[in-house]
C-alpha cells in the first residue's frame, strides 16, 4: 500500500473550527497536500489570516464566518408545548 492511495490533492476538506489550534493545522497540512479546503470558524480575523497563510503556499481555500443560533429560552418552550 502505498501513500498515493491516500492522497487529498485534487480532493476537497471541509474543516470546521478552522481558526484555531489543532483545525487550523489541520488546514495548513491539508493545502500543503495539494487539498482544496474549505475552512469554518467563528472569527473572521482568524480566518483572514489562514487564508493568507494558505494562499503563501499555493494553495486553494475558501472559508466563512458564521454563528449557528441557539434558540431562545421562549423558542424551546414553544417546542417543548409542542410535543
Amino acid at each position: 500500500m502505498s501513500l498515493e492511495e491516500f492522497s487529498v490533492r485534487w480532493r476537497r476538506a471541509v474543516v470546521t473550527g478552522a481558526g484555531k489550534d489543532i483545525d487550523r493545522s489541520i488546514c495548513l497540512a491539508l493545502a500543503e497536500a495539494d487539498a482544496d479546503v474549505l475552512a469554518f470558524s467563528h472569527n473572521a480575523d482568524d480566518l483572514a489570516t489562514l487564508r493568507d497563510e494558505i494562499y503563501a503556499l499555493g494553495g486553494t481555500v475558501s472559508s466563512s464566518s458564521a454563528t449557528c443560533p441557539t434558540p431562545t429560552m421562549s423558542g424551546a418552550a414553544q417546542v417543548q408545548t409542542r410535543l
